[in-house]
């Protein structure tokens, strides 16, 4: 029996639609028809099935949703989900996830932290022999609850679930009144255990297990690491791929990108081939936070950051765009969208644009999550120690930008950390490299092609600049050192992005089997 089954999920077209009560006590109402079903069905490859049951209706006419403890069901909306799979082959268990898919959500309950759900198998307590629970804080039109993860099914046995939602009665903010939601149930199943963030990173290797004396398959794994605070994070752990041919390739956007490792939870990947040589930013002077004629080498307005991102993604404080152009403060056209970065220069009227091909398509945007890149400097000349990767990452994390400068942004699409390849010469698969990136180079004792993320011939950006400098950028030479050049020299670009954290793949990892993202 091949295992290796693709999954397949569709939406459970179970709506629960809330209206607004006219009455003044009221916070929201629910009712439902004789009519609404709630019944999906997962059909699968030979061997297995499943199928889950919303509840039908609920019987009680219309709920009013106040304030209260969560057993009271008189103020709490409560559905019955079973759950029915159907295995031909009892060596192939079945897997199966449940979320709420949130179509909408008003501000106040979106605000708040006492709009709850709770999923048991309990049909008399929402607090006993609980599976999952919550709140919607923060959760707008788009977003996912997941309530039931990975769940495993060995048997055709019927799961009964009973999911709660409520107003909890330490709620005293008026703002939760008179709001309405939507919300869906979508599942999918599977018959083999994907592999998460956190398995990925258990197969990594203790920190102290030298390269050199590593199996091939272990050389092939992730590698563990820790970090002492710094000025922007807290002490955490990371797991990260190094060597020159681990087996982490993953399909992600219909291209072939690498895992760089586990980071808080989340898999952090980078494309595997360049999108082609060009600036970082080339705003001139009195354009944006360009001071000179050779771009700024602030990653929160470069034209490169726009480029990456999504259409206005991100615009920053006082930039405004008419769909076309973005303009900073003072109206200066900066970017032109779905263009490269170009020279643009104080009281432009249009933009030298030349077509960028490359963006994340829809589902590849849906998979991915916002992230906090640090954008810590250093200043930096030709006989300055770089550092150790340990010390390069914690000057990136560090407080010390040019003057002005942003110390981190929040976004979705950026480029590599300098730690990212310095890291990847640690335990000793190459000292001198690991120690010192500048002479990471054959004519100073380096081997840079023992890093997998090192490309011959290619210099190649990073998202950090000289802190010292208003206009340059770090980037990795094509020889492999580390090295710095003003923003608007031409350099080979490779975005980063973060898979959510509810990512599930499939896979070895390998160029032949690449991992790829279950839905």
């Amino acid at each position: 029996m091949n295992k290796k089954k693709k999954v397949m999920g569709v939406l459970i077209t179970l709506t629960i639609i809330f209206t607004v009560m006219g009455s003044t006590f009221a916070y929201l109402s629910w009712s439902s028809s004789e009519e609404q079903k709630t019944n999906v069905t997962f059909t699968k490859e030979a061997g297995y099935s499943c199928s889950a049951n919303g509840g039908g209706n609920i019987t009680e006419g219309d709920v009013v949703i106040a304030p209260t403890d969560c057993t009271t069901g008189k103020h709490v909306i409560k559905r019955e989900i079973t759950v029915n799979p159907s295995i031909t082959d009892i060596n192939m268990p079945i897997y199966m996830d449940l979320w709420l898919n949130v179509n909408s959500m008003g501000t106040g309950l979106s605000n708040s932290n006492n709009f709850k759900y709770s999923l048991t198998t309990s049909s008399t307590n929402c607090e006993t022999d609980v599976v999952s629970t919550g709140t919607f804080t923060g959760k707008t039109a788009g977003d996912k609850v997941t309530i039931l993860n990975g769940n495993t099914y060995t048997s055709t046995t019927t799961e009964t679930y009973y999911l709660y939602i409520w107003l909890d009665k330490e709620e005293t903010s008026s703002d939760t009144m008179n709001q309405s939601f939507s919300l869906s149930l979508g599942g999918s199943c599977y018959n083999k255990m994907p592999i998460t963030a956190t398995t990925l990173a258990s197969k990594a290797n203790p920190s102290t297990l030298m390269y050199a004396d590593a199996t091939d398959s272990q050389k092939a794994e992730m590698w563990t690491f820790s970090h002492d605070a710094t000025a922007q994070t807290g002490a955490t752990t990371d797991y990260r791929y190094i060597g020159s041919s681990p087996n982490n390739y993953i399909t992600y956007n219909d291209e072939v990108w690498r895992i760089i490792g586990v980071f808080d939870g989340r898999i952090k990947i980078i494309r595997n081939e360049s999108l082609g040589s060009m600036s970082w930013d080339y705003k001139k002077s009195g354009v944006g936070s360009s001071t000179s004629n050779y771009g700024s080498n602030d990653w929160t307005d470069s034209q490169l950051m726009y480029m990456l991102n999504p259409t206005s993604y991100t615009l920053k404080t006082g930039y405004t765009s008419d769909g076309t152009y973005i303009y900073d403060g003072s109206g200066n056209i900066i970017y032109q969208l779905g263009c490269k970065p170009a020279s643009i220069a104080s009281g432009a009227t249009s933009y030298s644009c030349t077509t960028n091909a490359w963006a994340l398509n829809s589902t590849a945007l849906s998979q991915i999550s916002e992230t906090i890149y640090y954008l810590g400097g250093r200043k930096y000349n030709s006989t300055t120690h770089i550092g150790t990767a340990e010390e390069i990452y914690t000057w990136e994390r560090g407080t010390t930008v040019y003057s002005g400068r942003p110390t981190n942004w929040t976004g979705l699409v950026g480029l590599m950390y300098p730690s990212d390849y310095a890291y990847t010469f640690a335990n000793g698969v190459d000292d001198t490299c690991y120690s010192d990136t500048y002479n990471c180079r054959s004519n100073s004792g380096g081997n840079p092609s023992s890093s997998w993320l090192y490309k011959s011939g290619t210099s190649q950006l990073t998202v950090s600049s000289r802190s010292g400098n208003a206009n340059y950028v770090f980037f990795i030479a094509n020889t492999g050192f580390f090295c710095s050049d003003p923003a608007n020299n031409n350099f080979w670009v490779r975005p980063i992005v973060y898979l959510s954290s509810d990512i599930k793949l499939d896979g070895t990892g390998t160029s032949s089997n690449p991992y790829v993202i279950v839905e």
